[in-house]
């Protein structure tokens, strides 16, 4: 289980958020914009009000949809689990401190809590790249991170 020393994220609220980012890194996508800007009125005039829409918006739907009794239920099952049983294999964390989704002081807890359980952690924090975009911003650290972990849980044997 998670320290309590980090207040971890509502579900709802990561659901809500990962969902807005998506949905407003495609409305920039669709309107030609690298830089997060786009060619709506709207958008260039008021960006926070438009994230601040979709996200309130997001966060009423997940509200209505993971307070089911039912969902609910499943939802929490599969949330324990994981976060009670994780396998005693290696891991790797990827993350960022501009993570606007998932808080670093968060997976920083988990990584924490992971290794005091004895299992072999792996981490690097981004910095400044937002959620999920480590690649996009990083693609060579990244790949690095990546090539290192899978050569420490894979190493080749040398054959006689």
């Amino acid at each position: 289980m998670l320290s309590n020393k980090v207040k971890r994220a509502h579900p709802l609220q990561v659901w809500a958020a990962g969902f807005a980012v998506a949905i407003l890194k495609k409305l920039n996508s669709k309107n030609g914009s690298e830089n997060g800007g786009t060619d709506s009125t709207l958008q260039k005039a008021e960006p926070q009000m438009v994230e601040a829409v979709v996200l309130a918006s997001l966060e009423k739907f997940f509200k209505s949809v993971l307070n089911m009794p039912e969902v609910e239920r499943k939802f929490r099952a599969v949330v324990d689990a994981a976060l009670e049983a994780h396998p005693h294999c290696p891991q790797l964390y990827l993350y960022s401190t501009a993570d606007k989704v998932v808080p670093y002081e968060s997976v920083e807890c988990c990584i924490e809590e992971m290794s005091k359980k004895g299992i072999k952690v792996s981490s690097f924090n981004f910095g400044t790249s937002p959620h999920v975009d480590h690649y996009r911003n990083f693609p060579n650290l990244y790949s690095s991170e990546l090539h290192t972990f899978f050569k420490e849980c894979f190493p080749l044997s040398k054959q006689k």
